[in-house]
């Protein structure tokens, strides 16, 4: 009799404690939440942006990860939606400015992927696109300068994207970012906006590496091409064209390989020129379908330089 009582007693405790952890649990998600949202349009009230911004439901856990869902940025056209945004680990201290940021969903005033505006994409034919999922981890030292950023990008059906970066000598981009962040609506004096460049001009970008995913790009790249490489010849009926295609693909992609062992000034960013122009190249012509990048260190302005290389 003694043990089922006390198996009873056991019972009622632990079920005691699942309903007490739960309802600590809910009040301080409650309290969290709160918390959160005016804090939050505290921030925004105090700045230009505050009637550009709007979302349907904000909650927050007692962890510190805030969620806000169906969030509009902007006005009009050029507004972005965005079906989820998680904030977690955020801190902005005198030293220290980091966070994790989870963007689900994110498209146009068509709910089209906004990156359908680059001209990657446009040149392939893309005329639609499902709205693009990214996540962006940022831990800086302010006083230093310095930073250390993780980002990946997933656009369904086109590719995939992860990269891990440091930067330095970011001193006066991360104050005006910090005091954004702070609130006042004189942190946000549109004449910054002209001085943006000088700030971006000292920062150097160090221990990159990327890894891209085929998800259907490089096959359409490839097709296009393809496609309309064909010569108009008076034999053009006869042609085989699927199979002057593939040769075709073939010469492109051995005159490639054949180019990475010469010295190219293109290359200069790579840590391994030859292996990275061969990974590039073999990752193009869909001899692979994922690619792995190295680079030395860069200034970030020569980014651009840097994107148009590669492709």
């Amino acid at each position: 009799m003694t043990t089922i009582l006390s198996k009873k007693r056991l019972s009622l405790i632990g079920a005691g404690l699942l309903i007490l952890i739960a309802a600590i649990w809910f009040l301080g998600n409650i309290y969290a939440t709160r918390t959160a949202e005016e804090k939050i349009s505290e921030t925004l009230g105090s700045t230009p942006l505050a009637n550009d911004i709007h979302w349907e439901k904000l909650s927050a856990n007692i962890f510190g990860t805030v969620t806000m869902e169906n969030l509009v940025i902007g006005k009009g056209k050029s507004a972005l939606n965005v079906q989820k945004l998680q904030l977690s680990g955020f801190e902005n201290s005198a030293s220290i400015l980091q966070g994790k940021l989870v963007l689900t969903g994110v498209a146009d005033t068509n709910g089209q992927s906004p990156l359908l505006e680059n001209e990657l994409l446009q040149n392939a034919g893309y005329i639609t696109a499902d709205p693009v999922n990214i996540r962006l981890d940022l831990k800086a030292q302010k006083n230093k300068g310095s930073a250390q950023i993780n980002l990946a990008l997933d656009q369904h059906e086109v590719i995939e994207l992860n990269s891990s970066l440091s930067i330095q000598r970011a001193q006066q981009l991360m104050a005006l970012l910090s005091s954004g962040l702070e609130g006042g609506k004189e942190a946000f004096n549109p004449m910054m906006i002209f001085s943006i460049g000088a700030m971006l001009d000292p920062i150097t970008v160090n221990n990159t590496e990327i890894h891209i995913k085929e998800q259907g790009y490089i096959q359409r790249v490839n097709a296009l091409v393809n496609r309309y490489d064909i010569p108009l010849v008076p034999s053009e009926k006869t042609l085989d064209t699927e199979k002057f295609a593939k040769t075709q693909q073939k010469d492109r992609y051995e005159q490639a390989m054949q180019q990475c062992a010469q010295p190219n000034s293109k290359n200069r960013f790579f840590d391994n020129p030859v292996d990275s122009c061969k990974a590039i190249a073999k990752f193009m012509f869909q001899e692979n379908g994922s690619l792995k990048l190295k680079l030395k260190s860069f200034p970030l302005k020569e980014l651009d330089e840097l994107v148009l290389d590669m492709w």
